[in-house]
């Protein structure tokens, strides 16, 4: 079995009996016949993040790595100093902050989004994250086409950053902050990529100057 017919077949497992494909395209707002085509071929490489989130299974393992756990492990977390600004965030409840400082894909001059008056709005946490975990509204295309400009990512400061994660990140020397996918060379070396590899600039090196801010846990597209 071929890697594109071992991701066909995992996501096939994913499905289930009966019903398991309307399920997932009314859970992801997709057509059933584009969920019907993943069975043949495999997730979009365009949906594989939210599809992984949705039913809980590493990235690796649904992009057909025939050496990847399906719930993957912690040996690949990445030891970065989370954002100590973000410890002591207000909560309402189970909703969560969302903020509109933050520019997806750009560096955009950070400041304390917890201070009273400062979330756009409160939103329903959809997720199990951690207590303090806030939502941001996606500004640009460098991360197109995992996600779309407007799309709502919720954020969990507390978890800790792994292989192909989606994170924000802080830039110390300059305090500016951007919105990457976060990858992991042998050494345990990070870098920081744009998805969308038109972008200018699409890496960057994830080194003692970065401090991850949360990691993306859940998000909502913008239709």
């Amino acid at each position: 079995m071929n890697r594109a017919e071992l991701r066909a077949s995992r996501f096939r497992e994913l499905l289930g009996g009966r019903g398991g494909q309307v399920r997932l395209a009314e859970a992801l707002g997709l057509e059933v016949p584009v969920i019907n085509n993943w069975t043949r071929r495999g997730v979009a490489k365009s949906e594989m993040y939210r599809v992984k989130e949705h039913f809980g299974v590493s990235y690796e393992w649904l992009d057909g790595d025939p050496e990847a756990a399906k719930y993957g492990d912690r040996e690949d977390a990445l030891e970065y100093p989370l954002d100590s600004s973000l410890e002591q965030a207000p909560t309402r409840g189970d909703d969560v902050p969302l903020i509109s400082w933050t520019q997806a894909g750009d560096w955009e001059p950070t400041f304390d989004p917890y201070s009273p008056g400062e979330a756009e709005e409160w939103l329903p946490n959809p997720t199990r994250s951690g207590p303090h975990t806030y939502a941001l509204r996606v500004v640009g295309e460098s991360m197109w086409p995992t996600f779309s400009d407007g799309d709502i990512i919720f954020v969990d400061p507390e978890r800790s950053p792994r292989h192909n994660d989606f994170v924000v990140a802080r830039l110390a020397t300059s305090d500016r902050t951007t919105f990457k996918q976060l990858k992991l060379d042998q050494n345990g070396n990070g870098t920081l990529h744009a998805v969308n590899d038109r972008y200018p600039d699409p890496i960057i090196p994830a080194d003692e100057n970065v401090f991850i801010k949360g990691v993306v846990v859940f998000s909502g597209r913008a239709w």
